[in-house]
């Protein structure tokens, strides 16, 4: 069986956040970072005139708690590794008080943002972000 992909998990991750929106109103503050995927040489270089890094993570949560300015979720799969640009913006982000976690699936990053909030980590419906 082929692992999900980190589209995929990201995908159902933020379906599960938009669920929960009404009742987390933080959750309207949490949003992707368009970092990877291929783009075209003239997408690709006008993004990079735009601003767009290597290595910034794929999630931004802008809430500030307990001395973070904010959380920083990269999506990774179960085999998954970060790149040396991750690895190097991971610490620049850490350096500035943001917490950045690397999260294994739509599960994971869940509970890592749950925690982070102060939410349980049981939330209902959790368990429905895994599908087959």
């Amino acid at each position: 069986m082929n692992p999900v992909s980190e589209s995929l998990e990201q995908a159902r991750f933020f379906a599960w956040v938009k669920k929960h929106r009404a009742q987390h109103p933080e959750f309207s503050r949490v949003f992707s970072i368009p970092n990877g995927g291929y783009r075209d040489g003239r997408t690709a270089a006008r993004m990079k005139m735009e601003g767009q890094e290597p290595g910034v993570p794929d999630i931004f949560c802008a809430v500030a708690r307990d001395g973070y300015h904010g959380l920083f979720l990269e999506m990774k799969t179960s085999t998954g590794k970060l790149s040396e640009a991750q690895e190097r913006m991971i610490v620049t982000l850490v350096s500035g008080d943001y917490r950045v976690e690397v999260v294994r699936g739509c599960m994971d990053a869940a509970a890592r943002l749950a925690v982070y909030l102060g939410l349980p980590v049981d939330m209902p419906d959790m368990l429905a972000l895994v599908h087959d």
